[in-house]
């Protein structure tokens, strides 16, 4: 794999959405109602089994991110965009089976969070 590709797409990807959180532990402050911030507290916001994916990927969040309004992006190591779809809830399974061996981000974004992590395709 070529570190300067992938660092060079993490920075656009943090360029791109500055409130991006790779997952990890992290406390998160976000926009609720009337401007109101409200605190949050994550363990690890995202959970992904298998982190070797064959077929299929089952994407687990924070239930603190539960009531979000969300959409799942999929891109490969070029930063193109693979797939998008809605994310409702705390758990998600995608059927990968179409996508290339690689390494893949996902990105769940949502007007109040975003949170990008890696996987790869074998």
């Amino acid at each position: 794999m070529n570190k300067k590709l992938l660092l060079a797409f993490l920075l656009m990807v943090g360029m791109l959405c500055s409130k991006a959180i790779f997952a990890q532990s992290v406390n998160v402050t976000y926009k609720q109602n009337a401007g109101i911030l409200k605190e949050i507290v994550l363990g690890t916001p995202i959970k992904m089994n298998p982190n070797v994916v064959h077929d299929y990927v089952t994407i687990t969040l924070d239930p603190a991110l539960k009531d979000l309004h969300k959409t799942i992006s999929i891109y490969d190591i070029l930063g193109r965009l693979v797939t998008i779809d809605l994310f409702e809830g705390t758990e998600k399974q995608m059927f990968l089976q179409n996508l290339s061996h690689g390494l893949y981000f996902v990105k769940i974004d949502s007007p109040e969070v975003s949170i990008v992590s890696k996987f790869e395709v074998d």
